[in-house]
């Protein structure tokens, strides 16, 4: 499949809302199964691997699980090394990806998601996969410079 198969667009306002209600429920998640609000490879990692274990009949559905704890480690991605969402269209469909400098993707919800069938075990991917991301890619934010060398403009 070559570039041309490929269309990448920002978020609709329908898209924009499933990432919020997302994020929501993400945010549940991790307060459920990892108790705690604050999104971390870590504590995603955590969360997954507890309602993967949860055997409770009435446990949240893969969707659900796959879109809000996706969305959320997404968010952490951008935040934290910049990018910028956008919905891939292609021969496989549509999904959304997390498109950084030098055209790096990552698909968030795709990573979980596959990681959902019951004989699965890879269960601790969100840490390997920060880990795994090369700051020549993804580079940290540059630092803001200090009020006073602004003040003396240096």
């Amino acid at each position: 499949m070559s570039d041309k198969d490929v269309a990448l667009a920002g978020f609709s306002d329908r898209e924009s809302a499933w990432a919020q209600e997302s994020r929501d429920l993400g945010r549940q998640l991790l307060t459920i199964y990892a108790g705690t609000s604050e999104v971390t490879p870590n504590a995603l990692d955590t969360a997954f691997r507890r309602w993967k274990a949860d055997e409770v009949a009435q446990r949240p559905a893969d969707n659900v699980v796959a879109c809000g704890l996706g969305i959320l480690f997404g968010d952490y991605v951008i935040a934290h090394r910049g990018g910028d969402w956008r919905m891939q269209t292609d021969a496989y469909g549509t999904d959304a990806v997390v498109v950084g400098p030098a055209k790096l993707k990552l698909f968030p919800v795709a990573s979980v998601s596959k990681r959902m069938a019951p004989d699965n075990e890879d269960i601790a991917f969100f840490e390997p996969i920060w880990a795994s991301l090369p700051a020549a890619h993804l580079p940290y934010p540059t630092p803001p410079v200090p009020w006073w060398r602004r003040l003396l403009g240096r």
